[in-house]
C-alpha cells in the first residue's frame, strides 16, 4: 500500500482510539454486571487464579495436581456460565468487543497487515481525494457511450465519436488498471460536456482501489492555492499533498485566474511532479494550440511533450440526455 508516513500514522492513531474505546466500554459493561451479581466478579477472579494454577501445574508435567486444577477451572467456568445465563448473558459479554476481532484493533495479524488495515487505507485515500461520493456514480462500471454519435466524424478520418470514445475508454481503463508511479500523464481536451471529467473520475476510482493516493482539484481551486505559494495549510486542500500524491487530477484548466506568480507556481507544480515521477491528469476546454497562447511557452512545452493527449469530440452529453434517449447499448 502506497501510504505516506503521515497517512500511516493517522490510521494507527485511529486504531489506538478504537482499542481504548473498546476496552473502556468493556470495563463499563463488566461493572454493571458485577453490580447486579457480586458473585460473578468473584467467579471471574477465581477463574483467573485457577488458570494460573493450571499453567504452573502443567509445567511440572502431567499428574494429579494438574488434573485437580483442570477440574476446578472447569467447575468455576460452568458455574459462571450458569450465572451469566440467569442474567441473560453469555461468556462473550465479558470480552472486549473490538471493531475487528481478527486483529483486535491493532491493524496487524502477526507481522501481516490485517484486511481491515487495507480497507482503512483505501477509505483514507478516498476521503483525501475529494471524490468519495461522486465515484459511486462515475466509474467504469457506469460509463455508457450511448449518447455519442455513430455518424462518421471528418475530424476523426470518418471514424464515429462512438467508436473513438470506446477506444479512448479502453486506453483509460488500461492506464488505470496498470497504474504505478511514473506510468505517464494524460491531458483531455474538448468542449463542455464531452466526458472529460467523467473519464478522469473513472480512472481515479480504479487507482484509489489499488491503494494509490489521488487528489482531484479544480483549476480554480488549484490556482487559489498556488497564489499562497504552497505555504498556507487548509483542511480542504493540503498544499503539500498536491505535490506528493501519486495521482493529481486537475479539472477544467483554463477557467482559472492567471497571474505571473500563479503561472510560475503552476510550472513549479507540474515540473516538480514530472521530476519526481508523480502522475498528473489534466482536463481542459482549451484546444492544444490555445495552450501556447494562454500559458507560457515552458508550461505549454511541458504539457505537450510530457502528457499523452486525448482530444474528445461530441455534443454536450448533459443536453443530449435531456432531449433524447440512447438508441442502443454500448
Amino acid at each position: 500500500m502506497a501510504l505516506k508516513n503521515s497517512q500511516y500514522d493517522q490510521i494507527m492513531r485511529e486504531y489506538s482510539r478504537r482499542r481504548f474505546a473498546a476496552i473502556h466500554e468493556q470495563q463499563d459493561r463488566l461493572q454493571k454486571l458485577y453490580d447486579k451479581s457480586p458473585r460473578l466478579e468473584e467467579l471471574t477472579s477465581q477463574i483467573q487464579s485457577a488458570s494460573a494454577d493450571l499453567t504452573r501445574a502443567s509445567l511440572t508435567g502431567p499428574g494429579g495436581e494438574s488434573a485437580r486444577c483442570r477440574e476446578r477451572l472447569l467447575a468455576l467456568r460452568n458455574e459462571r456460565e450458569d450465572l451469566l445465563s440467569q442474567l441473560g448473558c453469555t461468556p462473550a459479554d465479558l470480552e472486549v468487543r473490538y471493531t475487528c476481532p481478527d486483529c483486535k484493533d491493532t491493524g496487524y495479524i502477526g507481522s501481516r497487515k490485517c484486511h481491515c488495515f487495507e480497507q482503512a487505507g483505501i477509505d483514507l485515500l478516498y476521503s483525501q481525494s475529494h471524490l468519495q461520493h461522486i465515484l459511486q456514480e462515475e466509474n467504469f462500471n457506469t460509463l455508457k457511450l450511448d449518447y455519442y454519435s455513430q455518424d462518421p466524424n471528418p475530424e476523426l478520418g470518418g471514424k464515429s465519436n462512438y467508436s473513438y470514445m470506446r477506444d479512448v475508454a479502453t486506453e483509460c481503463y488500461r492506464y488505470a488498471r496498470s497504474f504505478k508511479p511514473g506510468c505517464g500523464n494524460l491531458l483531455f481536451t474538448g468542449t463542455t460536456g464531452v466526458g472529460k471529467t467523467f473519464l478522469t473520475n473513472c480512472i481515479a476510482r480504479e487507482v484509489l482501489n489499488q491503494c494509490y493516493s489521488v487528489m482531484s482539484i479544480s483549476a480554480v481551486e488549484l490556482f487559489e492555492r498556488l497564489g499562497s505559494g504552497f505555504q498556507e495549510d487548509s483542511d480542504s486542500c493540503d498544499s503539500q499533498y498536491i505535490l506528493d500524491c501519486d495521482l493529481l487530477i486537475i479539472d477544467d484548466l483554463g477557467t482559472e485566474l492567471i497571474t505571473s506568480f500563479t503561472a510560475s507556481q503552476f510550472f513549479h507544480c507540474i515540473n516538480d511532479r514530472l521530476l519526481n515521477r508523480r502522475c498528473t491528469i489534466i482536463s481542459t476546454n482549451l484546444k492544444v494550440n490555445e495552450l501556447r497562447t494562454v500559458y507560457s511557452e515552458r508550461i505549454a512545452s511541458r504539457l505537450l511533450s510530457s502528457y499523452r493527449i486525448f482530444p474528445l469530440y461530441g455534443d454536450d452529453i448533459r443536453i443530449v440526455k435531456k432531449f433524447s434517449r440512447p438508441s442502443r447499448k454500448p
